[in-house]
């Protein structure tokens, strides 16, 4: 997938809500332990870095995931989000 798709399919998501806008509150990077991505659905691999964070969206917490690629492209995403929607 390329950077220009995996953006475009962040924002889908943040668009849709499956994605939070706001920053994670905690955020755990380790290996890949082959558990799906949140953002494009693939395995992390085991030679990869994966973030685990904890997320709140509105007044619910759950827990996320995502490779490096897609969370360095939410952590951009969102941010852009949030500054067009203060104006």
């Amino acid at each position: 997938m390329s950077d220009a798709e995996l953006r475009k399919l962040v924002r889908e998501k943040l668009s849709s809500g499956l994605l939070p806008r706001d920053a994670a509150r905690q955020v755990l990077a380790r290996y890949g332990k082959g558990e799906t991505c949140d953002v494009c659905g693939r395995p992390t691999p085991s030679s990869g870095v994966v973030y685990e964070m904890r997320l709140f969206h509105g007044m619910e917490a759950r827990s996320g995931l995502m490779d490096l690629a897609c969370f360095d492209a939410w952590q951009q995403e969102r941010r852009i989000a949030q500054a067009a929607s203060r104006g």
